[in-house]
């Protein structure tokens, strides 16, 4: 039995069926022009054989309706795979990452000697955060 692609959408109409859309990408890293290049340290190696060596760190968006957004800053201990600092914002400026990463070295005591990595965002890559 044939059928058209009109008898198709009827009868999922009528049963409330939607195809799936796919989503267009969307660019959420934005590198800053006048950063300076930052070697990679971890090497595509995200493990780590001892706790306080190394984290690492990303921004997530968070939709809340309306075509608004939070955003929500996370460092991860490589370690144990636990989130150890996070902050959360309606905005994605620095101080976003930078509370993040406040938070996990005051829940681990510092971080000194440790190694970060985030992909080359402004955010990360701004002379703000590289005083922290």
């Amino acid at each position: 039995m044939e059928i058209n692609e009109k008898r198709v959408a009827r009868v999922m109409r009528t049963f409330g069926i939607a195809g799936y859309r796919k989503r267009k990408k969307t660019v959420t890293t934005v590198p800053d022009p006048d950063a300076s290049p930052v070697p990679d340290l971890f090497q595509r190696d995200f493990t780590a054989d001892a706790p306080n060596v190394k984290y690492m760190g990303d921004i997530t968006y968070l939709p809340v309706g309306d075509g608004e957004f939070l955003y929500l800053a996370t460092v991860i201990a490589c370690f144990s795979r636990r989130v150890v600092g996070w902050s959360i914002a309606d905005h994605m400026r620095t101080e976003l990452v930078a509370d993040a990463l406040k938070a996990a070295a005051a829940l681990r005591g510092g971080l000194d000697d440790a190694i970060f990595h985030t992909d080359h965002g402004a955010q990360y890559t701004s002379a703000e955060f590289a005083l922290l």
